[in-house]
């Protein structure tokens, strides 16, 4: 703890400021095709349902994470409209390999469920894959092997990360410094600039 806030402390306070990601303009489309091939011939034969699934295949920067997401669950997890939005929603602005790392400690049973899917993507909103993995890689596997506990510190990754930061903050050759959640989520509040309202409301 000492050597963290140290570190902290003497680290100059500019970093990347926030800065928001690509959308693929051909994402969208192909989205819509996937989910309405999913929910079969009567998925989206109404304009209120494919209103839903066009609204919910918006700001997709990485169409693996849906599908990545589909293969985790049942069929029966998403064999209607509402459940099946509810992934993708849960998929926009999320790197497909930022919810994988977070996984990586996870049992199938931590994730077998859309709900636990849902909350796993959501906690990844916005995250850069290398924050994920740089944090988690600071834990023991004690303290990453519980969902809960997993996007207690993922959810600390929400926005334009500066990886030098947080190497300075918690270097690896000191096995003293960021080894429990509280100094990882510490720097990470540090070293991680989230989006403003502003650009939130733009997003």
């Amino acid at each position: 703890m000492k050597f963290l806030m140290m570190a902290l402390f003497t680290m100059s306070t500019s970093f990347a400021q926030f800065k928001a990601p690509q959308v693929p303009p051909q994402n969208q489309g192909q989205c819509i095709k996937s989910a309405c091939q999913i929910l079969g011939s009567f998925g989206c034969r109404s304009d209120y349902e494919l209103r839903r699934i066009e609204d919910a295949c918006t700001r997709q920067i990485d169409l693996n994470c849906i599908d990545n997401s589909l293969n985790k669950l049942s069929r029966f997890e998403f064999d209607d409209a509402n459940e099946l939005t509810e992934i993708i929603k849960s998929c926009q602005y999320v790197y497909s390999l930022a919810p994988s790392f977070a996984a990586t400690f996870l049992s199938k049973f931590d994730l077998d469920d859309r709900h636990e899917v849902v909350a796993l993507n959501n906690s990844t909103w916005l995250a850069d894959p290398r924050c994920v993995k740089d944090a988690t890689s600071r834990l023991s596997r004690f303290d990453k092997d519980d969902l809960h506990e997993v996007t207690a510190i993922t959810s600390h990754c929400t926005g334009t990360y500066d990886r030098e930061c947080f190497q300075r903050a918690c270097p690896t050759q000191s096995r003293s410094s960021c080894d429990n959640t509280d100094e990882v989520r510490r720097a990470l509040n540090y070293c991680v600039s989230g989006p403003s309202r502003q650009d939130r409301r733009r997003l």
